[in-house]
C-alpha cells in the first residue's frame, strides 16, 4: 500500500512539473519570458537606432525560436542570439545592458559582431552564464577596461567557451586570457597588442588570428619573444593567420612542426628568402598563401598540390616553380596527384577527361544491364514472384483508369 501511495505521489509531482513546464511555454513553441527578454533587446535598440528591417519579425506573439538570428535548443530554449551587424551606423556607441542577456540561462552563443559596443551596463548580470561557446565581440569600440569589466569575473563560469572574437576592437594588453584555459579559437586580429605570451596557458588552442597586428622585425625571433614557441611546438594547431603584419627575415623552419595544421596564412608581410623545403612534411596543410612577400628561389614540390592555387604565391617576383603555371590536378582516396604541364599539356588534359568520361558511362550501362536483366531472371524463375509482379502491375493500371 506504502509503495503504491509514493508512486502516486512521484507520479502527481511529475505531473504537476510538466503543467508548470507547459505554463511557462507559449503555445506556438518559445518561452514567454525569453519572447520578453528578446523584445526588451530589440526596444533598447531604439535609442541608438538599428536596421529595422533586420529585426522586423521580433514582434509580439509567433515562435521567438523562428525569429531572425534566434536559435532554441530541444526544450524551445533560446540558445543562441546573433544581432551581428543588427545597427546602421556608429554615430552614437551602443552600451548594451547585460541584464538582457543574462535571462537566457541556456545561451550558449552570443554573436554582437560590428555593433559599435563600446562598454556594458550592468555587466554584473550576465555573469551567472555557464554555458556559453562562443562570444563574438569582433569589430566593436571595445577597449581594455570595458572587456575586462565584462570577462575577468566571468572568467570562472565561462569553463564552456571554446571560441572568442576579439578582433577589431582597442586592446592593449590580454592578461586575463590565461585563465580561459577552454579557448580553442581566437581572433585576436586587428589589436593593438604587442605581447602574447598569455597564450601559453591554452594547451587547447587551434585557431589562431593573429592577422592585421603591428608585428614587425624576423618572424621566427618575434614569435619566439611575443608568443610562447610551445605553442607552435604543439600538435593542436589547425589555423594559424599572421597576414597583413609586417614580418620580414625567412619563413621559419619551426613551422614544420605544426603537424596537424590545415591552414597558414603569411601573406602580406615582408618575408624573404626561400620557402622551407621541411613544409613538405605538413600533410594536413590545405590552405597555404604567401602572397605579397618578398620571397623567392622554387616552391617546393608536396606545396604544389590541388589545394593550393597560383594566388596564394603571387606578389613574389622572385618565386618559381610549376605551380605558377596553370595546371588542373585532382585527388582521389585522400592522396593529391599532380601532373605537369607540357607543350602537349592540353592534349593529355583531353585525353584524361575522356577516359573519365568513358569509365563513367561505361559504368551508368553496366549498372542498368545488370539490373534490368536481374529483374527477368526473378520474374523467369520465380513462379510466386511472377505472380505477384503483374497483379501488381494489373492493379496499379486499372487504379489509373478509374482516376
Amino acid at each position: 500500500m506504502g509503495g503504491s501511495c509514493g508512486a502516486s505521489v512521484t507520479l502527481l509531482i511529475g505531473c504537476v512539473i510538466i503543467c508548470c513546464c507547459w505554463c511557462c511555454v507559449d503555445v506556438n513553441g518559445c518561452v514567454e519570458e525569453e519572447r520578453r527578454a528578446l523584445l526588451d533587446i530589440k526596444h533598447s535598440l531604439d535609442s541608438v537606432g538599428y536596421d529595422p528591417t533586420v529585426l522586423e519579425d521580433w514582434v509580439g506573439g509567433g515562435d521567438c525560436c523562428n525569429w531572425t538570428g534566434v536559435e532554441c535548443d530541444a526544450y524551445r530554449a533560446v540558445s543562441k542570439i546573433d544581432l551581428s551587424f543588427v545597427r546602421l551606423g556608429f554615430s552614437q556607441e551602443w552600451y548594451p545592458n547585460a541584464s538582457l542577456f543574462g535571462q537566457f540561462t541556456e545561451l550558449k552563443e552570443i554573436d554582437l559582431y560590428y555593433n559599435g559596443i563600446a562598454g556594458w551596463l550592468n555587466p554584473q548580470d550576465i555573469w551567472h552564464l555557464q554555458k556559453v561557446q562562443l562570444l563574438d565581440l569582433t569589430h566593436n569600440n571595445l577597449n581594455d577596461e570595458s572587456i575586462a569589466r565584462l570577462i575577468v569575473p566571468w572568467i570562472h563560469n565561462l569553463t564552456s567557451l571554446f571560441e572568442l572574437d576579439l578582433g577589431w576592437n582597442n586592446l592593449k594588453e590580454i592578461r586575463w586570457i590565461s585563465n580561459i584555459t577552454s579557448l580553442s579559437s581566437l581572433d585576436l586580429s586587428s589589436t593593438q597588442i604587442k605581447d602574447f605570451s598569455d597564450l601559453c596557458q591554452l594547451q587547447d588552442l587551434q585557431d589562431l588570428d593573429l592577422s592585421y597586428n603591428s608585428m614587425k622585425g624576423n618572424i621566427d625571433t618575434c614569435l619566439k619573444r611575443s608568443i610562447p614557441i610551445s605553442l607552435f611546438n604543439s600538435s593542436n594547431i589547425m589555423l594559424l593567420d599572421i597576414r597583413k603584419n609586417f614580418f620580414s627575415g625567412p619563413i621559419p623552419n619551426s613551422f614544420q612542426y605544426l603537424e596537424n595544421i590545415e591552414s597558414l596564412d603569411l601573406s602580406n608581410n615582408n618575408l624573404s628568402g626561400e620557402i622551407p623545403s621541411q613544409l613538405d612534411q605538413l600533410h594536413s596543410l590545405s590552405v597555404f598563401r604567401v602572397s605579397y612577400n618578398n620571397l623567392s628561389g622554387f616552391i617546393p614540390y608536396n606545396i604544389q598540390l590541388c589545394t593550393f592555387n597560383k594566388s596564394s604565391f603571387e606578389g613574389n617576383p622572385g618565386l618559381s616553380g610549376e605551380l605558377l603555371i596553370e595546371k588542373k590536378c585532382w585527388s582521389m582516396h585522400g592522396t593529391s596527384q599532380t601532373y605537369h604541364d607540357s607543350s602537349d599539356g592540353d592534349h593529355e588534359d583531353t585525353s584524361k577527361d575522356i577516359d573519365n568520361d568513358v569509365i563513367f558511362y561505361s559504368f551508368v550501362a553496366a549498372s542498368f544491364a545488370i539490373g534490368f536483366w536481374g529483374v527477368i531472371a526473378v520474374l523467369a524463375f520465380n513462379k510466386n514472384g511472377r505472380i505477384k509482379f503483374f497483379m501488381a502491375v494489373d492493379y496499379f493500371l486499372y487504379a489509373r483508369m478509374d482516376v
